[in-house]
């Protein structure tokens, strides 16, 4: 099996239009402190964890490198969607709760990871080894630091834990502004020099420093007046963009409603209904517009179709 690392054109191609997605998820994405990142040597991105799926496909926006995961050890029991996620650079990491004979595997993704960031792509594990809505870090389990501790045995490059912070300005509502903020990392040596508590409070301070609550916009009133009065004006393109991506809302929002009981997942299941909507929606778009429009107007129709969820969720949010 190829390893975490290696290089896989079809994955890189794919980058863009997941990128691409990730982006139109959110109304504003803020980013600060990229410039903390190092240029070389080994990084491990510690991230908060509050959004699900959605926090490893906004951490992937940091660069066009490629950049691996560690992930819930119980997604990975079919071995074919295991083969997918490790095809996604995703490893499994099991919890106590998962049973002690699953933890002992750890060790040899402990390794993985340390391998997979010393031939330098960025391994990012969610330290507080759950996913929690909100802007308080949760105490930091042991895992991270396994993965900095067998980097070290295997390189003598500089190792660094890079702090995250992610911000949503909502956890629960589509189209929400989302803040990303790299601190200074942290060098491992310094770290890992101090008691195991000590070491996990260190990495929770720096986290909890980069976490903010986002404000209300406080001039909502006239932005919500013009959003308006131009909605009445442009109401002939709304109502095209609306029948366009109707098809996405309805299922997306369904299965928000009905199949998802932690509502947590809530953005990541509309996350998932605009890709494959988007892709399976552009091919039937395409072939309709090809048969019953000249060609520049099924080229037309597919471009706005593609820019008519984000229409539909701006004017609608």
């Amino acid at each position: 099996m190829a390893k975490i690392h290696s290089e896989n054109i079809l994955y890189n191609v794919l980058r863009f239009p997941v990128d691409a997605c990730t982006r139109r998820m959110f109304r504003k994405m803020r980013t600060s402190g990229k410039s903390n990142l190092p240029k070389d040597g080994v990084l491990i991105l510690t991230p908060n964890h509050c959004n699900t799926l959605l926090d490893a496909l906004v951490v992937l926006q940091c660069s066009r490198r490629p950049t691996a995961f560690g992930s819930r050890a119980d997604i990975f029991r079919n071995p074919k969607i295991a083969a997918l996620l490790n095809w996604l650079r995703m490893v499994p990491m099991a919890r106590f709760r998962d049973g002690l004979s699953e933890v002992k595997k750890d060790f040899a993704v402990f390794d993985e990871a340390a391998e997979c960031a010393i031939a330098g792509v960025p391994f990012c594990i969610f330290p507080e080894g759950k996913h929690t809505p909100g802007y308080e870090v949760q105490p930091i389990k042991s895992g991270v630091f396994r993965i900095v501790e067998a980097a070290q045995e295997k390189t003598d490059k500089k190792v660094y834990i890079v702090p995250i912070g992610l911000s949503y300005s909502d956890f629960y509502r589509p189209k929400p502004d989302i803040y990303i903020r790299y601190g200074k990392p942290i060098p491992a040596e310094e770290i890992m020099s101090l008691p195991p508590k000590d070491r996990s409070e260190k990495l929770h301070d720096a986290i909890q420093e980069l976490v903010i609550q986002p404000e209300p916009d406080k001039n909502y009133l006239i932005p919500t007046v013009l959003k308006w009065l131009l909605s009445i004006v442009f109401s002939p393109v709304i109502l095209a963009a609306i029948l366009l991506s109707c098809p996405i809302w309805i299922a997306s929002e369904s299965i928000v409603r009905f199949k998802v009981k932690d509502k947590a997942w809530s953005n990541t299941v509309r996350y998932a209904c605009r890709l494959i909507g988007t892709i399976l929606l552009t091919i039937i778009y395409g072939v309709l517009g090809f048969i019953f429009l000249p060609w520049w107007g099924a080229v037309a129709l597919i471009l706005f179709f593609w820019g008519a969820p984000n229409l539909f969720y701006q004017i609608f949010r």
